[in-house]
């Protein structure tokens, strides 16, 4: 699907084409983290949008966009997070195994769209989700 823009000269001009892609379900998820004081903390993480925490720390570090804390951190290190244009590891991808039980990290859900037929994840094993992007 072809995206236009009007260039300002009455010209519609060819902007951006939106694919199809296939990604880890992790990147549309929820997930329960236990803080170090031991607070548990919900992280919301999607495609589109930053990633979000309800500690005090991500509350107060910023602006929207520029907020940030060490739960997305653990959370971002120790799961899978495949992503097609990341590639994989043979290729210096960011995508790795994840590792949940020994981070006291609760994968809540997932609430993408699962791609049909479903295919598997190569990092985790769970079904794929399907997001759109532009190129």
């Amino acid at each position: 699907m072809d995206v236009y823009y009007n260039n300002g000269h009455g010209n519609n001009m060819p902007d951006l084409t939106i694919e199809v892609a296939l990604i880890c379900p992790m990147w549309a998820s929820n997930f329960q983290i236990s803080g170090s004081s031991g607070n548990i903390y919900n992280i919301t993480v999607n495609p589109y949008d930053p990633a979000s925490c309800t500690c005090p720390a991500f509350k107060f570090s910023g602006e929207y966009g520029d907020q940030h804390c060490k739960h997305i951190d653990k959370i971002q290190a120790n799961g899978c997070f495949y992503h097609p244009q990341s590639g994989g590891p043979e290729s210096g991808g960011t995508w790795n195994k994840a590792y949940f039980d020994d981070n006291d990290i609760e994968w809540l859900n997932s609430g993408g769209n699962v791609a049909e037929p479903q295919q598997p994840c190569p990092g985790c094993g769970n079904p794929m989700i399907v997001v759109r992007i532009a190129v």
